[in-house]
């Protein structure tokens, strides 16, 4: 293929899975647009999306009806009926090649989803992302995981909360150098060393404040629990939390009533105003880990855990398929933020 008509090819293709994955459940026919409208829409010359289209058929996605038109395969219509679809989007979605790093999140995509009824579907913008999110967005779409959605892109989200279809986003933030790993915080070991460091100081009763998810919620309390019980104390309901801006007042309220007076509040950085604003007079020391705990809980290295990227879409695949099955969860707790890092550490 000539790289003009392998672009083509590839958009048509694409714009073929789009109509697909917008069909009705009941729908088992249905016709392309014409020739001409797929010249203009892709830019093409007649004899290149005629070729296109040709290949399409011989993939048995479309069959051609003489004086008809060009239709969706009806087995394909009806496979795709039957099937749970999530959308994949990588990047901007403007892919033009997948380099190391892309082909280890698809091989981790593909890993995570691997026996669950869920088939993924890659979701290509072809030059105007408005449009094909609006598609996309009133399809049959289960879910969504967009790996690396960039600024540019990312007020499209809206389009599919509209249609409450539940959003796994992957955003890395990369670094001069970069190889394909990654790292996540051991949130257990972050919860057991910044324990410790309160029971160092003889703060017993504290409550720690973050915006965390259902999963790392339960693990900072295992932290917790452990550092407590290394020196005899018991852990209580209650001592890690979720808090957002908006719910800060609320939940520092509902600590201290269900704790008692507190010794100290860890609270992440952007909330430590408002909190020592709140809890002014009460004696409860508020406390930003990465300010505040000398020497600090130990080095950003002591919890932080390097992982492949591969790995890395594969928890995001689980995340999603978790969500999927538990409408319950919201799609805030499915957000992961890795950072892409220099040389990688032991996996």
């Amino acid at each position: 293929m000539t790289d003009e008509f392998s672009t083509a090819y590839s958009r048509i293709r694409q714009y073929v899975f789009t109509r697909i994955a917008a069909a009705a459940p009941e729908e088992s026919s249905l016709c392309l647009t014409t020739e001409r409208e797929l010249c203009e829409l892709f830019a093409a010359s007649r004899g290149t999306v005629r070729r296109a289209l040709q290949m399409l058929v011989d993939e048995g996605l479309l069959v051609r009806r003489p004086h008809h038109g060009t239709f969706i395969h009806p087995a394909v219509l009806n496979s795709a009926g039957q099937q749970k679809l999530i959308g994949l989007i990588i990047l901007n979605g403007e892919l033009a090649y997948w380099d190391s790093y892309i082909l280890a999140l698809l091989h981790g995509v593909a890993e995570g989803f691997a026996g669950t009824p869920y088939q993924v579907r890659h979701i290509n913008f072809m030059g105007d992302p408005a449009q094909t999110i609006r598609v996309m967005a009133t399809s049959r779409l289960s879910g969504l995981l967009w790996l690396g959605p960039m600024e540019s892109v990312r007020e499209y989200f809206g389009e599919f909360r509209k249609q409450n279809i539940p959003i796994v986003t992957v955003i890395p933030q990369f670094e001069a150098g970069h190889t394909v790993s990654c790292f996540t915080i051991d949130f257990e070991k972050y919860g057991e060393l910044v324990s410790d460091r309160l029971l160092e100081t003889g703060r017993r009763n504290f409550v720690l404040l973050d915006s965390n998810t259902d999963g790392r919620q339960e693990l900072k309390s295992r932290g917790v629990r452990r550092a407590l019980a290394a020196r005899g104390l018991p852990f209580r309901n209650g001592m890690v939390r979720n808090v957002t801006p908006i719910t800060l007042d609320e939940t520092l309220s509902a600590a201290r009533k269900e704790l008692g007076e507190l010794d100290a509040a860890v609270v992440p950085t952007n909330l430590r105003r408002d909190a020592a604003r709140l809890l002014a007079g009460t004696g409860t020391q508020v406390i930003a880990p990465d300010m505040d705990l000398a020497p600090s809980p130990g080095p950003p290295e002591s919890f932080r855990v390097v992982i492949p990227v591969a790995e890395l879409a594969r928890q995001a695949a689980a995340h999603l398929t978790r969500r999927l099955d538990n409408p319950r969860l919201s799609p805030e707790h499915l957000m992961l933020k890795p950072v892409i890092t220099g040389p990688p550490g032991p996996a």
